[in-house]
């Protein structure tokens, strides 16, 4: 076949990429914090109209484009989160993902309950 070996009219121009992978790259870009290198501050992201409060569950650090997600085992509801210090433990013995916005998105581990309320009184 003549065009396995680069031989034919159709063979690649240097710098050119396959169909789609340009929108690939600015789908991600935009993921991740903007298309065209804008750094916003610490808490914000660059969004479609300008600098964008993170979202709970996140959290940005200054001179990092983009928020990133608490890890797992925490949680933050907080809006603007500027460090991972604003995510919060999850209880003993509980676990959640990545992300996770509130105290209830903390679940229980196996052979492990919520404590009973009507113990205590």
């Amino acid at each position: 076949f003549e065009g396995l070996g680069g031989r034919s009219g159709a063979a690649k121009r240097e710098g050119t990429m396959p169909p789609g992978w340009f929108v690939a790259v600015v789908v991600l870009s935009s993921l991740l914090g903007g298309t065209d290198g804008e750094v916003c501050a610490a808490g914000q992201y660059e969004g479609a109209t300008g600098c964008m409060a993170c979202q709970p569950g996140t959290y940005g650090e200054a001179g990092v484009s983009g928020c990133s997600l608490c890890p797992e085992n925490t949680f933050s509801s907080a809006l603007g989160a500027t460090s991972n210090q604003t995510c919060r433990s999850c209880p003993s013995n509980s676990a959640a993902a990545n992300g996770s916005t509130v105290s209830a998105n903390c679940t229980c581990l196996a052979g492990y309950g919520a404590p009973d309320p009507a113990a205590n009184g």
